[in-house]
């Protein structure tokens, strides 16, 4: 979930809080295990810094074997980590109460947009209505890092270099895999041509060094299952152009990677509607994933400003989620419902100390709120009596990122589990609905619709990894003399 430029939040907790919601006391014989690698490069660095939480999502939150957890834990250390770029070491307090004395931390080059602390990874959990016992699906997002190690300062011309290898590597992991091996859904050719279409605008219609936007160019998630593991690369706009600049430059990227009529579309739908409403939509980002391969599926993000004063869902969010002058997205009386009670207590839309609020750990500097919609544009297959052919379907997402929400995690947990029956049962959201502290790992909180009849709600979160997420658990595995992840930053947000 990636959020406004320069936002900061410190975290205060206790060690048994978190030690209590990450790395659960009652582990059976499963112990958290070291990272494999011992390597001082920045990757083997990475590895020991991410490598336990991941596996600690994927041991006690998630429904997966071991052998399933050892699979993803070698493919991020192996194949993945190295894009996060070189690790920058530092020596700093940790700002908890908890972890008052000096550490040596590890940080990005350059602080990323993914997560609210600008570190380079996010955990993401998702709950739906089938699952069984309140187990989330886990999956993670990475930053593709815009600077080589020694290099100077990054841009993202390099970032969009490095997301080609990066493709070429997961290309070359399937080529060689058997059939016991981790199986990965890729999109490798659809990625290739809009990650070179990004490459030439760059270098025609971009600066380089354009002191707007941040140097990353591409976030790629990975949406862990049972049977695959299903890949999705997501391309940030450049922040400085106009929305109508970036509409052409998705029109110019659609029609080279697709000549379906019925794609473009739907896709001028979705931009007629972003037109409409030009001073409060604001373009983000799209993807391409490959949940349902061989049918490529689009994702556009828009940002929609949340006003100041006291609102309703109904008249600032639902036309959106809708595309109402269109009447293109059908969506769910349970869902819509759903949407309207969760961001109506998360964001205090109704309440006219909305104005004043802002979360505690934030540094405000009179950033605009906002929501995202993200809307998908499916190709599914629809079988008829001659012969198969692909319908083209558009939905759309509501999500809430907590750098627009003026309360902790223990609030936006019990808000979730009141509002969300999905979420029943699930020991990760009760454990930070208990928090007695103001922590603020949540990052963002997602509603989309699922089942076969479209009525099922399927909600997510993003975990970030601050700098005092490993100073305050007790008992977790250090890794390489005990760094922990952080970042820091002058005023333009360049590394210190």
């Amino acid at each position: 979930m990636a959020h406004l430029p320069n936002e900061k939040r410190s975290i205060a907790t206790k060690p048994s809080d978190l030690s209590r919601i990450i790395f659960p006391r009652a582990v059976g014989k499963n112990k958290i295990s070291q990272t494999s690698s011992s390597s001082t490069s920045s990757h083997g660095i990475w590895c020991q810094v991410f490598a336990p939480y991941l596996e600690c999502f994927l041991t006690y939150h998630g429904p997966y074997s071991s052998k399933q957890t050892e699979q993803q834990l070698e493919l991020f250390q192996v194949t993945v980590s190295p894009w996060l770029g070189p690790a920058t070491p530092y020596v700093g307090p940790g700002s908890a109460p908890c972890s008052p004395e000096k550490h040596l931390f590890v940080g990005p080059q350059h602080p990323s947009p993914l997560t609210n602390e600008h570190t380079p990874l996010e955990i993401t959990c998702s709950w739906r209505a089938r699952n069984k016992g309140g187990k989330p699906a886990i999956g993670y997002t990475v930053d593709i890092a815009s600077a080589n190690p020694g290099g100077p300062n990054g841009d993202r011309m390099t970032s969009i270099t490095r997301t080609i290898s990066a493709v070429n590597t997961l290309q070359n992991f399937v080529d060689v895999a058997s059939k016991d091996s981790l199986q990965l859904a890729l999109l490798s050719g659809g990625w290739d041509l809009i990650t070179n279409c990004l490459r030439l605008y760059e270098i025609h219609e971009h600066m380089m060094q354009c002191e707007d936007c941040y140097p990353s160019s591409t976030f790629i998630s990975f949406d862990i299952g049972q049977q695959k593991t299903d890949v999705n690369v997501r391309w940030l706009l450049p922040t400085c152009k106009t929305t109508n600049q970036l509409t052409d430059l998705l029109d110019k990227t659609f029609k080279t990677i697709s000549r379906m009529q019925a794609l473009l579309n739907a896709w001028q739908t979705v931009k007629e509607h972003i037109a409409s409403d030009e001073d409060n939509l604001r373009l983000h980002s799209f993807s391409l994933n490959a949940a349902e391969k061989p049918y490529p599926q689009f994702q556009i993000y828009v940002r929609c400003l949340i006003p100041p004063e006291p609102h309703t869902f109904e008249d600032i969010i639902l036309p959106h989620l809708t595309l109402d002058e269109n009447d293109a997205v059908y969506l769910a009386g349970p869902y819509l419902d759903i949407c309207d009670d969760l961001y109506t207590s998360l964001t205090d839309c109704a309440s006219s100390t909305s104005k004043t609020k802002s979360p505690a750990n934030i540094d405000d500097k009179s950033q605009p709120k906002y929501a995202t919609i993200i809307y998908t544009i499916s190709t599914t297959p629809c079988r008829t009596l001659a012969n198969e052919q692909r319908s083209i379907t558009i939905s759309s997402m509501l999500q809430i990122p907590t750098s627009s929400i003026s309360h902790p995690d223990a609030f936006i947990a019990n808000e979730i589990l009141t509002q969300c029956p999905a979420t029943k049962g699930s020991k990760l959201l009760e454990s930070f609905a208990e928090q007695e502290t103001d922590t603020r790992f949540i990052q963002g909180v997602g509603l989309k619709v699922g089942g076969p009849e479209r009525e099922d709600v399927i909600v997510e979160i993003g975990v970030g990894l601050g700098a005092d997420f490993g100073d305050c658990v007790e008992g977790v595995p250090r890794g390489h003399e005990g760094l922990r992840v952080g970042v820091r930053y002058d005023g333009r947000g360049v590394m210190r």
